[in-house]
Parts: structure tokens; sequence; C-alpha cells
């Protein structure tokens, strides 16, 4: 091997435990909101870090069969039913998850907490989006 092989190799191997490490850190900063979004409209927004509600549309029912916040000391538990499908979204310590639904595969309960600038979670048979965004609505 000759001294540009070593350095090839090197540049490789750096740029791939610089990958890695990025990548066990999270993709973003602790972000500052969640989003729910029905068909494509945001239906409501919620600081993650004060647990409040920072934005509801009075469209709401539009969008939606049924919609209901349960607020209790530590967490929000929000109902939703929308093409059929019954979910509950769970806001705790300043992460949200798809706790429990009734759609097919389930892969949205599965998806677990998130809480990251940039990570999502969805239910696509019910066409709803939970996605994590800073806090002035950046990515």
């Amino acid at each position: 091997m000759k001294w540009g092989d070593f350095l090839i190799v090197g540049s490789v191997l750096l740029l791939g435990f610089a990958l890695w490490i990025n990548l066990v850190s999270g993709f973003g900063a602790d972000a500052g909101m969640c989003e729910i979004v029905v068909r494509g409209q945001v239906i409501a927004r919620y600081n993650l870090d004060t647990m409040e509600n920072d934005f509801k549309s009075n469209r709401i029912l539009e969008f939606v069969d049924e919609y209901e916040e349960e607020i209790s000391q530590d967490r929000i538990t929000i109902h939703i039913s929308s093409s059929g499908i019954n979910f509950d979204l769970v806001l705790l310590d300043g992460k949200i998850r798809f706790n429990e639904s009734n759609c097919p595969d389930r892969v949205c309960v599965n998806t677990g907490f998130v809480h990251r600038s940039g990570e999502i979670a969805a239910c696509v048979p019910a066409g709803v989006l939970v996605r994590i965004v800073g806090a002035y609505g950046k990515y």
C-alpha cells in the first residue's frame, strides 16, 4: 500500500465514525413543538417543553371524526377518530407517541416516542402524521 491508500482508507473510516456518532446522538436537537397533521392539514400543535396546546384549528372536525383531549398532571392523552380508525396519542415528558390504535398493522404504535426535530410517526390508514419541529416551526 502506498501513502495515498492509507489517506483514502483513513478518510473513509473517519467519515464513517462521524456518521455513526451523528446517528447515535439523534437527528436533531430536542425540539420545542409537535404538530398533529391530518390529511395534510395541521390540526393541533403542542409545546413539548410546557405540554401546552399552542394551536388548535377551529375547523378540526372537518378533518377528523372525533378529537378529545384528556389532561392529567403529568400527561396529555389525545383521542382521535379518523377514517374509521381510533387511536390515542400520549404526550409525556416532552415526547409524543401513538399509544393505542385499531389500525390493521399498528406500525404507528410500534414507532414509540418521538421528540427530536425531524422525527415523525404516522398512521397511514388514518391519514395522521405527528411531526416534531423546532421551537420556531423549523425541522
